[in-house]
């Protein structure tokens, strides 16, 4: 797994190097740097969204995407309110 910056956004994406779409939640929450158990919380609370195939659950590459973006974008609004108050 390497990791590559879209020029366009500056955002780090994900990009699996063997091709993935999807992941297993270990191998998701291991790109997170998360436990499993944080992982099915976010899961849980709609923050990071899963497919079910069967009775086995996936965390989709582009979902994982997405909510590192809207972290890191969360992260920059708090950082910069704190500096004009």
């Amino acid at each position: 797994m390497t990791l590559k910056t879209n020029e366009e956004s500056q955002v780090a994406r994900v990009v699996p190097e063997h091709g993935a779409l999807l992941y297993t939640p270990n191998e998701a929450a291991q790109q997170l740097a998360i436990g499993r158990t944080k992982l099915y919380e976010l899961i849980a609370s709609g923050d990071l969204r899963s497919v079910s195939i069967g009775r086995a659950v996936r965390v989709p590459a582009s979902d994982l995407n997405r909510f590192i973006a809207r972290a890191i974008a969360m992260s920059e609004s708090q950082a910069s309110s704190r500096v004009t108050r």
